[in-house]
């Protein structure tokens, strides 16, 4: 009998797509301008905060603030998020939300099969939230059909330095 001829693809399609995710996640750990060497909570690293204000149908805008922490430098076996959402020239005035849950590294979205997404509460479908990663320093929300909201600009938020720890929250 002849040998097995390899075709060079030595990993099946579903490993292969989770190994590309978590070279981009580690990437984009890797570029983040302030990496705490320990940990910022009881068993969390921050892998990056990302700020900016989108759009919003019945006010100004919508600032937010979203800091992604993982278990561990290269430990992505417990993700967790904070976000901060603050609602500005509402009837009321300024309206904050937070929430914190976890989030997951999903591989392919609607309109492209090898885009890398963050999406907040990854279990609670109607509370889902995605990022699309469009480069180490930022993240674009997409609609909840994973397609890209336009125009991008409006709708993307911006890595920042990372506050001192007494400052974390806007």
């Amino acid at each position: 009998m002849a040998p097995k001829r390899r075709t060079g693809r030595s990993i099946d399609a579903p490993a292969r797509a989770l190994a590309a995710a978590l070279l981009v996640a580690l990437a984009f750990a890797a570029c983040r301008k302030s990496a705490p060497e320990v940990p910022v909570g009881e068993g969390r690293f921050l892998l990056g905060v990302f700020e900016g204000t989108l759009p919003c149908r019945n006010c100004d805008g919508i600032r937010t603030h979203l800091t992604l922490w993982t278990s561990g430098p290269d430990d992505f076996t417990r993700p967790t998020y904070s976000l901060v959402e603050t609602y500005i020239g509402t009837q009321m005035g300024l309206q904050r939300f937070r929430a914190e849950g976890p989030w997951t590294l999903v591989r392919g979205g609607a309109a492209d099969p090898e885009v890398t997404i963050f999406q907040l509460e990854p279990d609670k479908p109607t509370m889902q939230r995605s990022f699309r990663v469009l480069d180490s320093q930022r993240i674009a929300l997409l609609g909840r059909d994973l397609r890209t909201l336009e125009p991008l600009d409006d709708y993307t938020l911006t890595r920042v330095e990372t506050p001192p720890a007494d400052q974390s929250e806007p």
